[in-house]
């Protein structure tokens, strides 16, 4: 059995209004192709340590210095900035690598890195200035 010529008709302007709805709808949909998306590039920093006489290793340059204002439980106050610490952070003194915060207190001078979220990553007890 074949269709009528009504029949067709109907099925033609179905296709139609279909195409139409597709056509008309792809200018509303969201299209993100690699150009329009924003890249950041994250900076990394050499830490090029040097050795004391003691042999431990120090940064060239510190991401800041000061005296340490407050002593928190995960957290540092050091030049009236509060800097929290950091998942992993690393504390040394002039003689020993990776010692336990408790070995710094109020008043001492010291030098820190900090990560891209502004914490505390690693912590050096330095020698007044």
């Amino acid at each position: 059995m074949s269709p009528s010529n009504k029949e067709r008709f109907v099925l033609g302007i179905g296709l139609i209004s279909i195409f139409f709805v597709v056509v008309t709808s792809a200018g509303f949909l969201p299209c993100v192709s690699a150009q329009e998306t924003e890249v950041k590039i994250k900076e990394i920093k050499p830490a090029a340590p040097f050795q004391t006489k003691e042999g431990v290793e120090f940064p060239e340059e510190f991401d800041g210095k000061g005296r340490i204002d407050r002593v928190g439980q995960d957290e540092f106050v050091i030049a009236d900035k509060l800097l929290k610490f950091s998942f992993g952070v690393r504390f040394h003194t002039q003689t020993r690598r990776n010692v336990s915060r408790y070995n710094f207190s109020e008043g001492d001078f010291v030098g820190y890195l900090k990560n891209e979220r502004n914490e505390l990553v690693a912590v050096w007890k330095l020698t007044n200035p």
